[in-house]
């Protein structure tokens, strides 16, 4: 299983701010975007992902208030009841490729949210899973219905359906993504588009960091840039090309960002290390049982 921590921390990073979450929203799910109290809204502490999905995606879930008063047409409208709710799931798939079946995880995800919500608000919460998606291969889009092959339409409205909205990072050009404008969301796609490419993702570190440079002593900003940080190093970008990059941020804000840039390689040099000894102990077992064996042969030819 692939190292998915740094992945995970960066989606959690930015979707963890309102500011992220909601400017996602209004730039992706437009449609939606009218009907929701950007103002009363509440992040769940829970998550909803089974214990075995757990290594393979991540969940922020945001709770918002309706707008009483929804359009249903041209000078029409409708009046909802006070204070209903819909929750808002942003999942993190973190495969390099797009699972065969989205759906039957989907549903495990919704069916774990609409117990709890038995338990915690006494009825069921209209809940829409967005899947944020980085790998590099394309992730299709089929309508759930569409696995049941050569299945009449009067069996067919016995099966679940239902849809979810994605956004396959791979289909967005660094064009698009820079006109999004979202504090964050814009540097973690940036970052996720090109984690692969060490040199493209060192091309694009300048614009990543330089957004940040005005929040210096913002703590939210900060710790963001740690995780961002730390997320460019583990993929491979040489350091001393960090380090060119920090010398030239305003006078302000370098020592506070070359500070957290030592921190983070001081620890991921004590991870490699510690990592280093681990690995080195596992070949000198195998190293141990191959003698062992060989030994073992000679004397049982003498």
């Amino acid at each position: 299983m692939p190292d998915n921590k740094p992945h995970d921390a960066l989606f959690k990073a930015t979707f963890s701010q309102p500011e992220a979450a909601i400017g996602y929203i209004i730039k992706f799910l437009p449609n939606i975007a009218p009907l929701l109290k950007f103002e009363r809204y509440e992040r769940l502490a829970d998550s909803y992902i089974q214990a075995d999905l757990a290594e393979e995606m991540s969940d922020i879930t945001y709770r918002f208030e309706l707008v009483e008063k929804q359009k249903t047409g041209k000078n029409k409208s409708k009046k909802l009841k006070k204070n209903r709710t819909v929750s808002i799931a942003f999942l993190f798939e973190h495969k390099s490729f797009a699972p065969k079946y989205p759906h039957l995880q989907l549903m495990r995800y919704l069916l774990n949210k609409w117990m709890d919500d038995l338990k915690q608000l006494k009825h069921l919460e209209a809940t829409i899973p967005i899947i944020i998606y980085h790998g590099q291969k394309t992730w299709h889009y089929k309508p759930f219905h569409t696995y049941f092959e050569d299945i009449p339409s009067e069996i067919l409205k016995y099966i679940p359906n239902f849809d979810y909205h994605l956004t396959d990072i791979s289909h967005y050009t660094k064009e698009d993504i820079l006109n999004l404008k979202v504090q964050f969301l814009t540097n973690t796609f940036i970052a996720f588009k090109y984690y692969k490419t060490p040199d493209k993702l060192l091309a694009e570190a300048q614009y990543l960091f330089d957004t940040l440079t005005e929040l210096y002593d913002n703590e939210i900003a900060t710790a963001y840039f740690s995780t961002l940080l730390t997320y460019i190093i583990r993929h491979q970008v040489i350091s001393i090309d960090i380090i060119k990059i920090i010398k030239t941020m305003p006078t302000k804000t370098r020592p506070i960002f070359k500070n957290l840039y030592d921190k983070i390689v001081f620890e991921s040099e004590e991870r490699g290390e510690v990592r280093g000894k681990e690995i080195g102990k596992e070949i000198g077992k195998e190293i141990g049982k191959e003698i062992g064996k060989e030994i073992g042969k000679e004397i049982g030819k003498e």
